[in-house]
């Protein structure tokens, strides 16, 4: 403030401002009208809750019909303790001055992160990443002079779903087109808390974003990724480099939906919709084992006059059983299911024969080394398996996220533009809703710690 005045101090500005957030206005004036009908707001934030009675003012007139001088003393009206909205709008860019030259609000959302991690031993033992649609308070059309929008930093973003429809079995695709931004968000999906958030241009894509904030995450918070064993992700994210990256650089097993990218058999005459694509094992032999695009592993029981199989002479089709990730060979295990689900199997023999095994009574066992196959494809926990559906089923707590921060912190009626401003209202979004649950864990009610609104119980005086 230099030697100026200090109506608006910092604290009480900043105060207000998360009151903002956590009172759900949308909007700085909703906020100024509720302070200005809100004793009680302004008392917890800082500022006087009365009015201030401005010193009068003493004025010189003359006597128009003497021309005798004498002195006026005039009441000045009450002003108001509360902020205009230009020393609201000031504050937040001095917030965003902060923010780009030592990255204040940054630092909070990490400190607070540790925090959690500290009150609660499992934070952080199961996450996942996903991205949200943010729409800019723009209509995204260019000026036709400037040819810019009134958003310049904003881009026009398209998300495409794709589905079968059960009744008709006709592909079904659906197009959802946004002007403004994308909130890239790695969360706690275990307790619905958020971690990190970094807002993007809506064109962005997803996976580079990922990996700079898993950079990012190993920088500041390293013991986050040593905690974490489980990462799930939707099948935009489907590569092979992040699987690599997730399992052998930091421990952590990526629970990640698949792509079906497989197009060369889609071109073929003999092409059936309804049936998975299947590739060969062992293209450079004959032998009985496939696998599809999600590494699941097929056997074709051959017949059991024949020693050698041919994709003719297959009489039946059946799914291999999962065996698990061998930590000490790096492989993964599949299992004959004749064998593992006791009925008989006719082309046992056969199969043995191809794979020259003499496993007669538990079965062939079919092992696949993941320094030298598709990561993509053949990762650590299959698709489909008992703890695939039960981390992937988690993926879900995302989406409750974005819940939250659309509709309880009114992140879909916001009016705000620019990509500056935007991170900065994410950013102190995540803050709070990081901040309140710290709060409710350390009051001991850690079943609230994802409540915004819900009443704490008051205690029983007699």
């Amino acid at each position: 403030r230099g030697q100026g005045r200090n109506d608006y101090p910092i604290e009480a500005m900043w105060r207000l401002t998360i009151a903002g957030i956590v009172l759900q206005h949308p909007s700085t004036e909703s906020l100024l009208r509720e302070a200005e009908r809100n004793p009680k707001l302004l008392e917890i934030c800082g500022f006087e809750a009365l009015p201030r009675q401005a010193a009068p003012v003493y004025s010189i007139e003359r006597d128009p019909d003497s021309g005798q001088a004498y002195g006026k003393l005039e009441t000045q009206p009450c002003r108001s303790t509360v902020p205009n909205s230009w020393n609201m709008s000031r504050f937040r860019s001095l917030l965003i001055d902060c923010e780009d030259k030592e990255g204040l609000v940054s630092a909070l959302v990490t400190e607070l992160r540790h925090s959690l991690m500290e009150e609660v031993d499992d934070f952080g033992k199961r996450i996942g990443y996903d991205g949200k649609a943010i729409e800019s308070f723009s209509s995204g059309r260019k000026n036709r002079e400037s040819g810019n929008t009134s958003d310049v930093d904003a881009n026009w973003g398209k998300q495409e779903y794709h589905w079968v429809d059960k009744k008709t079995g006709q592909p079904k695709t659906k197009v959802k087109s946004w002007f403004g931004y994308r909130l890239h968000l790695i969360g706690d999906v275990h307790y619905e808390m958020p971690l990190a958030a970094v807002v993007m241009p809506a064109a962005t894509g997803e996976s580079p974003v990922l990996h700079s904030m898993l950079t990012e995450l190993s920088e500041h918070s390293p013991h986050l990724l040593d905690r974490a064993r489980s990462f799930c992700a939707d099948r935009g994210l489907d590569e092979q480099r992040l699987r690599v990256r997730l399992f052998d650089d930091y421990g952590i097993l990526p629970v990640i939906d698949n792509c079906n990218r497989w197009q060369i058999e889609k071109k073929e005459a003999n092409y059936d919709p309804n049936q998975a694509i299947t590739r060969a094992l062992y293209p450079d032999r004959a032998d009985n084992i496939v696998y599809d695009e999600a590494g699941r592993l097929y056997c074709h029981e051959p017949p059991s006059e024949h020693r050698e199989w041919t994709d003719g002479n297959a009489s039946e089709v059946r799914q291999m059983v999962y065996h698990g990730y061998d930590k000490q060979r790096n492989c993964l295990k599949f299992r004959c299911p004749a064998m593992a689900y006791d009925f008989e199997c006719k082309g046992k023999a056969a199969c043995l024969a191809n794979a020259d095994s003499q496993a007669h009574q538990y079965g062939r066992t079919v092992r696949i080394d993941l320094d030298n196959v598709n990561r993509r494809i053949f990762k650590p926990v299959i698709k489909g398996s008992r703890t695939w559906r039960k981390e992937y089923s988690k993926r879900s707590a995302l989406e409750r996220i974005f819940a939250r921060v659309d509709q309880g912190y009114m992140m879909d009626r916001h009016y705000i533009r620019g990509k500056t401003r935007m991170q900065l209202r994410c950013n102190l979004v995540i803050a709070v809703m990081m901040s309140m649950g710290l709060g409710h864990v350390r009051a001991g009610r850690r079943e609230q710690m994802r409540s915004l609104i819900q009443p704490v119980d008051l205690l029983n005086t007699g």
